[in-house]
């Protein structure tokens, strides 16, 4: 699995890399506004991870480092924030929201921030 997953990736990540600006206090926000905008979707390279706060940049290079720590944090908000995803004994499951399917699309974002943090290694 491990290897076919690898070999997938290979092939996926192209082209020129996508910018993405976080906010550690507002993960859920900040990212869904990237991952709804379709020019962001459409493009297919790494991301190129900086996080910010209301009044500054970090000043960090991103070599990986910020990726993995992005979508580590990502991964924890779309289960506490995004209304698509519970916690159980069983870990993270979906649960059934109509109304953030219908109102905001939630599922379609998750599933596209799901597959990121899969093929980029969160």
């Amino acid at each position: 699995m491990v290897d076919f997953l690898k070999d997938h990736v290979a092939k996926v990540l192209t082209g020129e890399s996508r910018r993405i600006v976080i906010s550690r206090l507002r993960i859920w926000d900040t990212a869904q506004a990237f991952f709804k905008r379709r020019s962001f979707m459409a493009k297919t390279g790494i991301l190129k991870v900086t996080f910010a706060n209301l009044l500054e940049e970090e000043d960090a290079i991103d070599q990986g480092g910020p990726r993995r720590e992005s979508l580590h944090l990502l991964l924890g908000a779309i289960c506490q924030d995004s209304c698509t995803l519970t916690n159980t004994s069983l870990g993270c499951v979906t649960r059934c929201n109509l109304r953030a399917q219908l109102e905001n699309d939630y599922f379609r974002t998750v599933g596209q921030m799901l597959a990121v943090i899969i093929v980029q290694g969160g």
